[in-house]
């Protein structure tokens, strides 16, 4: 009996053994060994698709300055910088028109003289000596943007003093710039409609696209959005909209009324004066009517679903 008993001691010895041993082997992280001169970067920014160089900002539609801060950093080392390093930044639009190449996008360089930004090239970042990353602070005001644009700054690490500069995706960035005021996002819709070529009809988005997938009200001014795609069109058993029917509703902050206007030259609006076109800030909802080259009119109803 004890001979079994010492032999099942010993199996359970070696057994906590193994399980300590393979936890040792799973919890150790070798060290890393770096080669070559302590090298300077951008910090870790990525798109949706992983690639590095690019990030985005948005801010809200008002008339004053904010601060975007971009960091970079030293990289290829554990260790903090033994000295002060100088980094000298250059505004590259190339980087821009590449990133629209790659991506399909229709980014606009921010023009060199602006009111919209600022960020001086001529004084270098310094990363201090102790300290492993740097901020780069650029001014924007976004009610100075030409909001028909997607704008974006493109900028590159030109040269690093007291360190190696990464030559690789890593030294250079593209930012995109947005701003939007408090009625930009998707929205719901349903109402009803009058064109010849289809009748009456009426609508309801709530069940055929998820929020996100169907219509949308985008930012144009502090107080005004442009609806996207267009105006909803019922026919054949789906919903779509017209292309040549732009509206922007533009809302009076202190009674929110909301005028509507054509965001196509080629388009003539009628206005419909005893039509409470407004917008309801308790329920995020536009309640809207307007005509269209002659005899076509619509009655329409948008309610907030979530950001864009």
């Amino acid at each position: 009996m004890y001979r079994i008993q010492i032999k099942a001691l010993f199996v359970y010895l070696f057994v906590v053994a193994a399980l300590a041993a393979c936890s040792k082997d799973i919890n150790t992280v070798p060290d890393v060994a770096y080669e070559g001169a302590p090298m300077v970067n951008f910090n870790n920014y990525y798109d949706d698709d992983g690639m590095a160089g690019y990030t985005k900002y948005e801010a809200e539609l008002k008339d004053s300055f904010f601060t975007a801060n971009i960091e970079v950093k030293l990289t290829n080392t554990t260790e903090t910088a033994k000295q002060n390093i100088k980094v000298y930044l250059v505004k590259n639009d190339a980087l821009v028109f590449d990133y629209n190449t790659k991506h399909g996008t229709t980014l606009l360089p921010l023009p060199v003289t602006s009111t919209a930004w600022s960020l001086d090239f001529t004084q270098p970042v310094i990363i201090k000596k102790g300290e492993r990353k740097a901020t780069i602070p650029i001014m924007i005001n976004p009610l100075k943007f030409d909001l028909a644009k997607q704008n974006a700054l493109g900028i590159a690490i030109d040269r690093v003093e007291g360190a190696a500069l990464n030559t690789g995706d890593e030294s250079a960035l593209v930012i995109e710039f947005g701003a939007r005021n408090r009625y930009d996002g998707y929205y719901a819709t349903k109402g009803s409609a009058f064109h010849p070529s289809y009748s009456t009809y009426t609508w309801n988005s709530q069940g055929v696209f998820e929020c996100g997938e169907g219509f949308a009200l985008v930012t144009s001014g502090p107080n005004s959005v442009d609806l996207n795609p267009g105006q909803p069109l019922f026919t054949a058993g789906s919903l779509t909209y017209f292309a040549a029917v732009v509206p922007r509703f533009t809302v009076n902050p202190q009674t929110n009324k909301v005028t509507i206007s054509s965001t196509i030259p080629t388009t003539v609006f009628v206005q419909y004066p005893t039509y409470d076109s407004r917008y309801d800030p308790a329920t995020k909802s536009f309640y809207i009517k307007y005509g269209w080259s002659g005899d076509r009119v619509a009655t329409d109803t948008f309610t907030y679903c979530g950001p864009r």
